[in-house]
């Protein structure tokens, strides 16, 4: 505290300099990364919802376009839980793709970056938070899940006799 008002007193008490110590500093740094985690995380989410959407809408025009094949199916004997599996395991699917399409560039973009540091950062080491991972995959396939509940239902209500006759 004497440093810290000694080196105040020296500078003249300008108020845009801030004097703090190596845990002051730290600590100013982690809450700056938490509330940038803390965004990311949100955004993650926004984009959940949106690819949630997204698989809901497709799975709608999916079911729309392939009345006639549902119609079929059920005619030559697949009952409406069958019809509801095809349509939930497209989107689990889909959401699997996209999950481990979009990890797979996140990771390599995490790489490409610790890369690119070329021993600037002495102490940068790329550590994989799996448990997150594995949290972002499983809730991406529950979405995907919860996403084709709507359409499976429309699908599987349908009539085999009016889905075939239907151009």
């Amino acid at each position: 505290d004497a440093t810290k008002d000694r080196l105040r007193s020296a500078t003249g008490n300008n108020p845009l300099l801030q004097i703090q110590d190596r845990q002051e500093l730290v600590q100013e740094a982690a809450g700056s990364l938490s509330t940038l985690l803390t965004l990311t995380y949100g955004l993650l989410a926004i984009g959940g919802v949106i690819a949630a959407l997204g698989i809901m809408n497709t799975l709608a025009m999916s079911v729309s376009d392939r009345t006639r094949e549902i119609g079929v199916l059920r005619a030559i004997g697949m009952d409406r839980a069958g019809i509801r599996r095809m349509i939930r395991l497209e989107s689990l699917a889909v959401s699997a793709f996209g999950t481990l399409l979009g990890l797979a560039a996140g990771l390599f973009g995490a790489w490409t970056v610790g890369a690119l540091t070329n021993g600037a950062l002495k102490d940068y080491s790329l550590a994989l938070p799996w448990d997150t991972l594995l949290l972002v995959c499983l809730v991406s396939l529950a979405t995907g899940a919860l996403a084709a509940a709507l359409p499976a239902r429309h699908a599987s209500a349908l009539s085999p006799l009016e889905a075939v006759a239907e151009l």
